[in-house]
């Protein structure tokens, strides 16, 4: 194809009508309030990983649900959100249970989620209302909940955000938010168009049910910032909407030693992350898959087959301190270009490991957590820290009731509040 000449004048006009647009959506985004999310943490202890009464193939959610303990949200928790300088709090909840239940226990799940929200608000923290599928239930998993061979489940989805949406809208508007999905397990361009159509639906659906709410955005990729620069959002103007979207970069770093496949096996990565550590990591998992003998000759095939793409991501691409600047760069531009306020992008998960196989991530995981902070605040992002409990090492607080206290200082928090 021959190349396009495009001469001066024709140049300044596209800048001209770039620009008016960019002050066109500028305007009117103007026009739109949200509630305040600057630092937050999420709650993933409260409203998820509900029981089950049975471990087989054909599961049953254990009712009443949240009954133990664990669910509980305790003074003390909100009392250290307080006082660490948090403002709000990004409540996770699995909309498998609300799917199942919702023909013969609605009415008892949503008083309970409202209370726990009504709580939450009471503490004087904002609550974000997180939707978070996730995979202790086959039929509700995130994938089976999109996927395109289970349309009516898809729909069933959709219903739910309507009733999630209106509960809602019984809560202070300029307080709460409702995030639609959390981390679309979908990839490629073919599952980029896929998730901008449902995405729109579900969007339309709750903007029906609650007209003035605060409904948070997300891309696909499992909420890739990079997918979010690719996003649409010309069926969202002039919608009181936010865009998130998650960062972890570089994965090898952040989930060494986490229980998934490969993974599991790798430890003793630093960051800023250079190519000769990768290397040098790869080959001592690569011993350690050969050294367990819980594994036979397929299963050790399998992990090395996934180490070795696990780690060509990485190759090429040493990560540090620019790479996270570059990529949060990328995406304040697409903001501006659409008109989005710095206030309406939300970093909404960000967190490192411990340790792992007993060896700590130590300073690295601090230097890490301090960028990631420091530079999405620079932006002008919202954040929300995952997790204030849990699993993983990502945590907050310990399963004994015990602060990370050297988290207190990278994550700009105050222990004197």
């Amino acid at each position: 194809m021959p190349p396009i000449l495009v001469n001066r004048r024709e140049v300044l006009a596209l800048t001209s009508m770039t620009i008016a647009n960019a002050a066109a959506l500028a305007e009117i985004a103007e026009q739109i309030t949200i509630p305040v999310f600057r630092r937050g943490v999420s709650f993933h202890h409260v409203l998820n990983w509900p029981a089950l009464q049975s471990e087989s193939e054909s599961p049953t959610y254990v009712w009443p649900p949240f009954a133990d303990d664990k669910y509980k949200i305790r003074a003390e928790d909100l009392a250290l959100a307080q006082s660490l300088g948090f403002d709000f709090i990004r409540l996770t909840v699995d909309p498998g249970l609300w799917i199942a239940e919702s023909a013969r226990h609605g009415i008892q799940l949503e008083r309970h989620y409202l209370d726990c929200v009504e709580t939450l608000l009471a503490s004087g923290l904002n609550v974000i209302f997180d939707l978070a599928p996730v995979e202790n239930h086959p039929d509700y998993s995130p994938a089976s909940l999109i996927s395109g061979e289970t349309p009516h489940k898809f729909v069933a989805y959709v219903e739910m955000i309507g009733r999630a949406a209106r509960l809602l809208a019984r809560a202070p508007c300029n307080r709460v938010a409702l995030e639609l999905f959390n981390e679309p397990p979908m990839s490629g361009d073919a599952g980029e168009a896929r998730w901008a159509a449902m995405q729109a639906a579900l969007h339309a659906r709750a903007r029906d049910a609650a007209p003035d709410l605060t409904l948070i955005l997300t891309a696909a990729h499992w909420g890739d910032g990079a997918a979010l620069t690719r996003l649409d959002v010309s069926p969202y103007v002039g919608s009181k909407v936010i865009y998130t979207f998650h960062y972890y970069d570089p994965h090898l770093f952040t989930h060494q030693g986490t229980k998934s496949g490969a993974l599991s096996y790798v430890s003793g990565l630093n960051w800023p992350l250079t190519n000769a550590q990768a290397r040098e990591a790869e080959a001592d998992a690569e011993r350690a898959i050969s050294d367990d003998r819980s594994l036979d000759n397929r299963g050790r095939a399998e992990l090395r087959d996934q180490l070795r793409r696990t780690f060509a991501g990485a190759s090429g691409r040493p990560h540090g301190v620019s790479t996270i600047a570059q990529d949060f760069d990328a995406i304040r531009i697409w903001a501006t270009a659409n008109g989005i306020a710095p206030q309406r992008v939300l970093l909404g998960e960000f967190g490192c490991v411990l340790s792992s196989h007993g060896r700590p991530t130590g300073e690295a995981r601090l230097r890490w957590l301090s960028t990631i902070r420091r530079l999405a605040e620079a932006q002008g992002f919202g954040w929300a820290y995952w997790a204030l409990k849990g699993y993983g090492g990502m945590e907050l607080v310990d399963k004994d009731g015990a602060l990370h206290a050297d988290l207190i200082g990278p994550l700009g928090l105050s222990a004197s509040r």
